[in-house]
């Protein structure tokens, strides 16, 4: 032996039973934390009556929802004002 142990690591060997491929080790990382498949639906800012009482996402689509329209049933969306406080902002 007239490598040192040191040496050996750092050295490589020369065999190719003893080499790995780079790509057999390398790990791909996805550029984004959800991947392009999973987007997300937009957020609907109001949601029918029925909807909110079976506590189900409703699309907002007007005048029928598509989830009153496959039940036929009336769609009614409730006209919800937020309250107005003097000054322009809440305390």
């Amino acid at each position: 032996m007239s490598q040192s142990y040191a040496e050996s690591l750092l050295s490589p060997s020369g065999s190719a039973d003893d080499q790995i491929p780079a790509s057999s080790t390398a790990i791909e990382i996805p550029s984004n934390s959800t991947s392009a498949g999973a987007q997300r639906k937009p957020r609907v800012a109001l949601a029918c009556k029925r909807c909110k009482r079976r506590k189900q996402r409703c699309d907002g689509a007007r005048p029928v929802c598509r989830s009153c329209e496959r039940a036929g049933v009336a769609c009614a969306y409730e006209r919800t004002l937020r309250p107005q406080y003097p000054g322009g902002k809440s305390a």
